[in-house]
């Protein structure tokens, strides 16, 4: 897709921002530094907010014509901006597991208790499952620190088995008596 012109641009912008940005290029000419710097001040929230004013257009039109949200990303004028509300629904969905610390780990494991744990502990207990354990057939004296390609099996029963203990730590009342 070829770029668009300077003039189809232009048609894009409301007049305000338009008059906005002809009177800071004539001040900028001009040499006047200070009034370039107000007149720049509020030309910069006119352009985010006809971005925003466009954003939304373009998904009105990409939803009426029955568009991928991808289709409707590229057909967008403007590349400079950040379409987050055109990302596609997995990448959003990854985001928000991400986010909410529900996504699975490397291996593809869930994590049984990610809210109950520290995350510290969850953290461990992710770099352990992908390491190579003694239980391992596949372990490589030459390379111990490749992640290992034993069975899910093996992987989850360690992991919920160090993650159980961890809760049962957790939960268990310790008290230091001083003699």
């Amino acid at each position: 897709m070829k770029a668009e012109s300077s003039k189809v641009t232009k048609r894009h912008w409301f007049p305000e921002t338009l008059e906005l940005k002809r009177q800071r290029g004539i001040e900028r000419g001009a040499g006047n530094r200070e009034q370039t710097s107000e007149l720049g001040k509020h030309c910069r929230p006119a352009i985010k907010e006809d971005l925003k004013k466009r954003r939304v257009a373009v998904m009105i039109e990409a939803a009426e014509a029955g568009k991928s949200i991808r289709k409707a990303h590229r057909s967008f004028a403007n590349y400079k901006t950040k379409m987050i509300a055109l990302r596609r629904p997995e990448i959003r969905r990854a985001i928000s597991l991400v986010k909410n610390r529900t996504a699975p780990g490397p291996d593809r494991m869930r994590p049984e208790h990610p809210k109950n744990l520290p995350p510290v502990l969850v953290n461990t207990l992710v770099g352990l499952s992908t390491r190579c354990l003694p239980e391992c057939k596949s372990l490589l004296i030459t390379r111990p620190a490749r992640p290992c390609y034993c069975s899910r099996k093996l992987k989850f029963t360690i992991t919920a088995s160090i993650a159980q203990t961890a809760c049962c730590v957790s939960s268990t009342n310790f008290s230091f008596e001083s003699s």
